[in-house]
């Protein structure tokens, strides 16, 4: 049997504070989103403005 190909790479599970879950909860809704989402474009973000040179993400949806 074929596995189905993964759209990201490797996974993380993180622990967020109950109020930092309430706050993404309510961005993702607010973008029609998915926390996933909201917290790969943070990361995304985050990678661009400390990584000498840029970071440039691959692969996976990148809505704006």
């Amino acid at each position: 049997m074929k596995r189905k190909p993964r759209r990201f790479g490797p996974r993380l599970t993180v622990s967020l504070t109950g109020d930092a879950y309430e706050a993404l909860s309510v961005l993702a809704a607010k973008d029609d989103a998915s926390i996933s989402w909201v917290i790969r474009r943070a990361i995304n973000e985050y990678l661009r403005r400390h990584e000498p040179g840029g970071f440039q993400a691959t692969g996976g949806r990148e809505r704006e």
